[in-house]
């Protein structure tokens, strides 16, 4: 929401909460009900942006028109990201993602055009939901070029904390609902205070260390979402063609955002970290494990096929898989080493410094355990 105030950008903030089931996902998403600017879509089908009705109007029923300036809440993104029309989804966003419209044309209903008269006419938000994306769902996000952030929702394994969460009297509509008025009064606070827009001279400064880890960062985004035909297509080589430019812009505006509700001029280590986890969360979930092993900052030297083994807790040839494929996207670098006169061993290598120096120099804080 404090994204769509910003002044000059025509690109569309997106964040999705994204996790096992009954993490308390769509209830993230639909505690922004209530906030000027937000329209709430349970369920949207790739069709929805620009129907082609023959019964109706342009723009009765057509969603583009609909939520144009506005914040989409989507509480449930499962079809987008797991279901038949994964394909249809990503094309269509990555058209609409850069808030300038689209155009449709059929055999049947002629030409129905959104178009900009300036930047960002068209922009939009969006909040949602869903389980982790399908192997379909993340090489279709990265031939089109992925808009999306995601946001990881932990899953509870305390039980003594789950057994609390139960048991909680009935409560979870009492502290819903109370949750919901808060932030809505906190937004109504913020969006009058700034007069519904942010400029340039009202957003939190960045310092050169901070920049050059929010580029890291992205780096870490855009190479972890390789298309990786070897992997994933039986082929070989490796798509890098994701842009390291819109995933940095897109965490540069988060950090700002996040330090203007807490009143800050500056960016400080709480929105760094926070951009940690999402940076992590935003590439595939059988990636993530790995591709942290390799950047955690508590760590120097390679890691043998038994070390991915034991701590990821996955078969041997899985293990090596996973290792060869990190050399693959470029976050790793994968050798045979020898042991001795006769035997040799795979280990991988982080392949780029920078990609741990950030924490390593405590210009970024490492947001897992010592185990990730």
């Amino acid at each position: 929401f404090v994204r769509m105030l910003f002044a000059g950008v025509s690109d569309c903030p997106m964040i999705i909460a994204v996790g096992q089931a009954s993490t308390g996902k769509s209830t993230v998403a639909e505690l922004f009900d209530d906030l000027h600017l937000s329209q709430s879509h349970d369920i949207v089908t790739s069709k929805a942006w620009i129907s082609h009705n023959a019964d109706g109007d342009k723009g009765e029923y057509d969603l583009l028109p609909r939520i144009k300036q506005r914040v989409m809440l989507a509480a449930e993104m499962g079809p987008w990201f797991t279901g038949d029309d994964v394909e249809a989804y990503m094309r269509v966003l990555s058209r609409v993602a850069d808030g300038n419209g689209l155009s449709k044309t059929t055999g049947a209903h002629g030409t129905t055009r959104y178009e900009a008269d300036y930047p960002g006419e068209y922009r939009f938000g969006l909040i949602g939901a869903t389980t982790f994306p399908s192997k379909r769902a993340w090489i279709e996000m990265g031939n089109a070029g992925s808009r999306f952030l995601f946001h990881p929702m932990p899953k509870v394994d305390d039980l003594t904390q789950l057994l609390d969460t139960l048991n909680d009297g009935g409560k979870y509509t009492e502290k819903k609902s109370k949750a919901r008025n808060h932030i809505t009064e906190w937004w109504n606070y913020f969006y009058h205070k700034h007069d519904g827009e942010i400029t340039d001279s009202d957003k939190p400064f960045v310092t050169e260390d901070q920049d050059l880890a929010l580029i890291v960062l992205a780096r870490i985004i855009a190479r972890g979402r390789a298309v990786d035909f070897g992997g994933d297509h039986g082929q070989s080589g490796v798509d890098m063609s994701e842009q390291e430019s819109r995933a940095y812009k897109m965490l540069k505006r988060m950090v700002r955002a996040r330090a203007l509700g807490y009143k800050r001029a500056t960016v400080n280590d709480d929105d760094m970290e926070m951009v940690v986890r999402v940076a992590f969360a935003s590439i595939p979930q059988w990636r993530q494990p790995i591709v942290k092993m390799l950047c955690n900052p508590a760590h120097n030297g390679g890691y043998t096929s038994s070390d991915v083994q034991e701590r990821l807790g996955i078969a041997r040839s899985t293990a090596i898989e996973r290792m060869k494929e990190a050399g693959r996207i470029q976050v790793g670098r994968y050798e045979q080493e020898r042991t001795d006169s006769v035997q040799t061993k795979g280990v991988v290598h982080l392949d780029d410094s920078r990609l741990s120096g950030i924490f390593q120099k405590g210009i970024v804080p490492w947001p897992f355990s010592s185990d990730d």
